[in-house]
């Protein structure tokens, strides 16, 4: 269900802000671009998507089968998301600004999503060694947070 999320991200968010957005606001400044990625749109975009699609694949996998209503997603995700903010954005920092400039400097813009979508499956270990209770009901409270 995860690499779900990472197709919908790359396919979609990533694709338009990568080769569209990115290219006609930041030209030619990689480093530049690599830091406001992993600043802004890493933790402003990126993860409240990531733990909007987590509380989805929590009821999913759900032993009980029980799936909660719609309305409690949104908010559910956003308190995940704001409990890890800073955790999430160091984490982010220092591993997106690195590969980030690498691949605006070196990496051409037709090539730049599937080089992160690659780059991604590191990211994806990470995020699950700090995120690795997601699934643990037995936690009281948000299931993600530190």
């Amino acid at each position: 269900l995860l690499g779900s999320f990472g197709i919908i991200y790359a396919g979609g968010t990533g694709c338009n802000v990568y080769n569209k957005i990115y290219p006609r606001l930041l030209p030619g400044r990689p480093i530049t671009t690599a830091i406001f990625d992993s600043l802004v749109q890493c933790n402003f975009v990126y993860m409240p998507q990531y733990y909007l699609m987590a509380e989805f694949i929590k009821d999913a996998t759900s032993p009980s089968g029980s799936y909660r209503p719609i309305g409690a997603y949104v908010p559910a995700a956003f308190e995940t998301w704001k409990a890890n903010f800073v955790a999430d954005a160091k984490a982010l920092m220092y591993f997106w600004i690195p590969c980030h400039a690498l691949n605006f400097t070196f990496v051409p813009l037709q090539l730049r999503v599937s080089c992160m979508a690659a780059v991604g499956f590191f990211w994806a270990m990470i995020l699950s060694a700090l995120r690795g209770n997601t699934m643990d009901e037995s936690k009281e409270g948000s299931s993600q947070t530190q």
